[in-house]
């Protein structure tokens, strides 16, 4: 488990599913200013974080070593999300724009423009040919992988924010700010 905090920090935990106890394992410290987004690869290996800062930062949790520093968006990043091959990831920011990075070279690999306001979410399909990113502009909008390094926008949907996508990538869940969750079904657009 990990968490991000105000105080610049974010917390990795030992967390027991038995007994609900967590214990903190570790605080990792170099963020300048609020941590607002973190995320672990799906082998535990690696946590991503996204601060007010502007950086987006990649830390190995084997060897605790000084973390990789991404920089290049020119607002605070809201949103992180890792990509299933574990070597990419996206991260969304106050500037309106999605980046897309080389986990390991810290090189950006593309850069999506079209939302009008901060981008609050973004979010990989399970197979990783998807990326869904959400704005404060009210638009949810769907990005498909068309090589190493082009996204094309494929679809807009206004209001909602992503939560999750079912693993055979038919099944989207969102919020919106009017308190409602809705399900999608997305067959033309798995990837």
């Amino acid at each position: 488990m990990t968490s991000g905090s105000a105080d610049q920090t974010i917390r990795v935990w030992n967390y027991d599913d038995r007994t609900f106890i967590k214990k903190l394992r570790r605080t990792l410290t170099g963020h300048t200013d609020t941590v607002f987004s973190v995320a672990v690869s799906s082998d535990g290996k690696t946590v991503i974080s996204g601060s007010a800062d502007r950086t987006v930062r990649v830390w190995d949790l084997l060897s605790w070593a000084e973390p990789r520093i991404l920089t290049g968006h020119a607002g605070a990043v809201n949103a992180i999300a890792i990509h299933p091959d574990g070597q990419t990831i996206a991260s969304g920011s106050n500037d309106g724009t999605v980046r897309v990075w080389n986990c390991k070279t810290g090189e950006t690999i593309a850069v999506l423009t079209a939302h009008s306001a901060p981008v609050t979410a973004v979010l990989f399909s399970p197979k990783g040919g998807m990326l869904i990113s959400s704005s404060k502009d009210g638009t949810m909008r769907f990005w498909q992988k068309k090589d190493h390094q082009q996204w094309k926008q494929v679809y807009i949907l206004p209001g909602y924010a992503p939560i999750a996508i079912s693993p055979d990538e038919k099944t989207l869940v969102s919020s919106s700010r009017n308190n409602t969750i809705k399900v999608w079904r997305l067959r033309r657009f798995s990837s």
